[in-house]
């Protein structure tokens, strides 16, 4: 082989390492991708029926709460019970728990932090989105031995444009019940008045004749979000096509992980790799329709597509650390 040939072949693994991350980087360059990305690598679909368990049969992989409840949340609950109405019952209580949420002079704003830390956000300065509220209920929930799940919903083909929300166990009437504590509402039958849970929500949203019987109740009249309940029942007609459930509601155990906790803070992205990494980040599960197969398939594509860059990239690192300590040891081997 001739001298430039072999330069050639040496130069390899380092072409296919720099092609990797150049391939890659568009993937995480927005945060919108970064969230696709992040759920194509945790989503599998369900029938819709596979999400009708209730929590006397969790499913084995669903990472169930078990972390200890911090000293900030025991305190938020023993306010939330010493409110002017005592809350009774699951439901009063998980309403009451969503009204504590609800603070004046609201600004709004990413938190993105551990449990905690987004609870005194909200709690404190008014601030959060839509999944620092739904982590912060997780945690009420589970301080107040409530079960509970989280669900998420896409605009955008499961990227970064989307939603997330609550559903409490009510253990009185033996059913979900939706909760949405960032926009602060949940709804009712408009005929029983009876609370009802999301996929009742989802199947009364297929039709006008079955939305007319959904019935939207704030938590607080100042802080819903809406301009009307119509508009509510709009939005979450949009995104009923692209909705998953977290398959975990593991959020004390998840900020207790050594590791992810290093990540953290380092980068939003950094850790939630190194949850996934180490297996304390709930997998998503997205009910499978005709009508985002589309979407579905993308994301299995861009699975296929990331995993295979990532392969390329370790085999081709590997192979340069091992040119560069072959010919290290040559050098030393030359100067004896």
């Amino acid at each position: 082989m001739t001298k430039r040939g072999n330069l050639l072949v040496k130069a390899i693994p380092a072409i296919l390492l720099i092609a990797s991350i150049a391939l890659t980087v568009p993937m995480v360059i927005s945060s919108s991708e970064a969230v696709r990305l992040r759920n194509s690598l945790i989503f599998d679909t369900v029938a819709v029926d596979d999400l009708r368990w209730s929590p006397a049969e969790y499913p084995q992989s669903f990472k169930l709460g078990r972390g200890t409840p911090p000293a900030e949340f025991e305190r938020a609950i023993a306010d939330i019970s010493a409110m002017p109405t005592t809350p009774v019952g699951d439901v009063g209580q998980a309403l009451a728990a969503g009204a504590y949420l609800a603070v004046d002079g609201f600004k709004g704003g990413r938190i993105q932090s551990d449990a905690v830390t987004n609870l005194t956000g909200i709690v404190d300065n008014g601030a959060g989105y839509c999944a620092d509220f739904s982590q912060v209920f997780n945690g009420l929930a589970h301080t107040l031995s409530i079960p509970v799940r989280e669900w998420g919903m896409s605009f955008d083909g499961f990227g970064g444009d989307g939603h997330a929300f609550n559903e409490f166990y009510d253990r009185q009437r033996d059913r979900w019940v939706f909760i949405d504590s960032y926009f602060s509402f949940y709804v009712t039958d408009r005929a029983s008045g009876e609370p009802l849970s999301v996929l009742e929500l989802r199947d009364r949203l297929g039709s006008d004749e079955k939305r007319s019987t959904i019935a939207v109740v704030p938590l607080s009249e100042e802080r819903f979000l809406f301009e009307s309940a119509d508009n509510a029942l709009d939005y979450y007609a949009d995104g009923r096509d692209q909705l998953y459930l977290w398959w975990g509601n593991n959020v004390f155990d998840y900020d207790e992980s050594t590791l992810v906790s290093m990540a953290a803070g380092m980068s939003r992205h950094l850790e939630q790799a190194m949850a996934i990494l180490v297996g304390v980040h709930p997998q998503i599960r997205i009910i499978g329709t005709s009508d985002n197969q589309a979407a579905v398939d993308k994301l299995e594509q861009l699975r296929v597509r990331f995993l295979t860059l990532a392969a390329v990239g370790i085999l081709a690192f590997l192979l340069l650390a091992g040119q560069l300590l072959f010919a290290v040891r040559r050098r030393r081997q030359r100067s004896r």
